[in-house]
């Protein structure tokens, strides 16, 4: 008994050391507005003070509370982007501008990189990595070469990741070479019966390509959306049965008969069909091959919330938003980003993942498909000259803030407020808030007692960050 007073004498007086050195708390803020006046631009400290009963709208945040852990925020690095940043951009200008999109301090600290295994549509040509000629096939890959990459693409994701470290690297196709397929060619059709063990070994020998180049590849999707089949650009068909047989009867055989530890992600594609990933995860081989990493989601249907039902049915595994990409048919991608992104972590996403890193004036170079996405960063193509989209901004509110293993924590939103919390490995919290309406906002932002107040215009978006004091943290949690 004597042993739990003195512990509980020990609880009080910490919590009155703890009291001032909480309300003292600076609170660093970054705004940005719908005007676009302000863009991730720094604004005043504001600072903790003792809760008080001002009935005003409460954001609350619990990092007792963990979720998921948090991968990264970035975008693709297309044919297109590699193109524009490694040959269109001045050489002497590559530098700043690779700080900007991948250095915390420089820049927005972009930490997940997804790279086109072979053409998209953001690309200047059709290829794939080991074309032949109509009517012939190479079923044992003898020609199978990663040479379309060396010169532009993989230098610059070496560059971002001698920048970055932390950068996770994801690669998908948005089609197999045309032979694999039913119309011999890399754009419609679908896989052929016959060329799913040659379409594992693609897979394989593109991860040992990448591996020796010195780019390792984290992740891997078999297929870039698999239920739209595009008429213009590279794409197939995958229906989630046939998407099931690749995977449990090839390609994760393949990777682990390689001793490769890349894993996958199935489905790559909207929200609106959670059913695929759902009967693909069903498999008990599949669930249960050390190669299966989670699932992919665009956002181009549905809503987040498809990401907490397969959470909820397989919390062992993880999910990731791939692709979400920006564009001019978009009316306000300030309040699109900011909702897409808040909304996606507050339902167990790891990563967010816009489309292409870098396009030019007129949103290409692109070989069919979307001519119309806008881009982390703008390559003038005649004058090379260097300009950043919203996007840019929307998305730094994340990357370069929420590093590579923190922790999503649970946090309220509020009438016209949401918002979306974590808890970085340096012990740092990092609210983004999010104003939903079309009138000022007044809120307060309470953790562990303690609050400040702060305004937002309207259809603005803020992050506040603030770290532990020293050695508090593990004391108030010490048994």
């Amino acid at each position: 008994m004597e042993t739990h007073r003195r512990r509980a004498s020990a609880i009080l007086l910490l919590s009155a050391l703890m009291a001032p050195l909480l309300c003292a708390q600076t609170v660093s803020v970054w705004l940005t507005t719908d005007d676009r006046k302000a863009l991730l631009q720094p604004q005043p400290d504001t600072f903790f003070a003792r809760s008080t009963s001002v009935p005003l709208p409460t954001l609350v945040i619990d990092d007792r509370a963990a979720h998921q852990v948090i991968e990264g925020f970035g975008a693709s690095m297309t044919d297109s982007s590699a193109y524009l940043l490694a040959e269109v951009l001045p050489a002497a200008n590559l530098p700043s501008v690779m700080l900007s999109l991948f250095d915390r301090t420089k820049g927005i600290g972009i930490s997940f990189l997804r790279n086109p295994m072979g053409a998209s549509d953001l690309a200047r040509t059709v290829y794939s990595y080991d074309d032949q000629p109509a009517g012939a096939a190479d079923s044992n890959l003898a020609a199978f070469s990663i040479d379309h990459d060396r010169s532009d693409v993989l230098p610059l994701l070496a560059m971002a990741k001698s920048i970055n470290p932390q950068i996770k690297m994801m690669a998908n196709p948005w089609s197999p070479p045309g032979w694999m397929k039913t119309t011999g060619s890399m754009i419609g059709g679908s896989l052929n019966a016959s060329a799913y063990s040659a379409l594992a070994e693609y897979f394989v020998k593109y991860l040992q390509a990448y591996a020796a180049a010195g780019v390792p590849v984290d992740y891997i999707s078999l297929q870039n959306e698999p239920l739209f089949l595009p008429g213009d650009y590279p794409g197939m068909s995958m229906s989630n049965t046939e998407q099931l047989k690749l995977l449990r009867d090839n390609v994760l055989p393949a990777l682990q008969a390689a001793n490769l530890t890349t894993k996958v992600l199935i489905f790559d594609h909207n929200w609106d069909q959670p059913a695929f990933p759902q009967s693909v995860l069903n498999d008990v081989a599949v669930a249960a091959s050390p190669n299966l990493g989670g699932t992919a989601w665009h956002w181009y249907g549905g809503s987040p919330g498809a990401m907490t039902t397969i959470h909820n049915l397989h919390p062992e595994l993880n999910n990731y938003v791939t692709e979400a990409s920006g564009g001019t048919w978009i009316n306000d991608e300030v309040k699109q980003d900011f909702e897409m992104i808040v909304h996606s972590m507050r339902n167990w996403a790891s990563s967010y993942v816009k489309w292409g890193l870098a396009l030019d004036q007129n949103h290409g170079p692109h070989s069919g498909g979307c001519g119309t996405c806008t881009p982390l960063v703008t390559i003038n193509s005649q004058t090379g000259a260097v300009s950043y989209p919203v996007d840019y901004y929307t998305l730094g509110h994340f990357s370069k803030f929420v590093l590579p293993g923190s922790a999503a924590v649970w946090s309220s939103n509020a009438p016209g407020l949401i918002s979306a919390a974590f808890e970085t490995p340096n012990r740092t919290l990092v609210v983004v808030a999010y104003n939903d309406s079309s009138s000022e906002k007044t809120f307060q932002v309470t953790w562990r007692q303690r609050s400040f107040s702060y305004t937002l215009p309207a259809l603005a978006g803020a992050t506040f960050t603030w770290k532990w004091p020293p050695k508090v943290r593990s004391e108030a949690h010490a048994p």
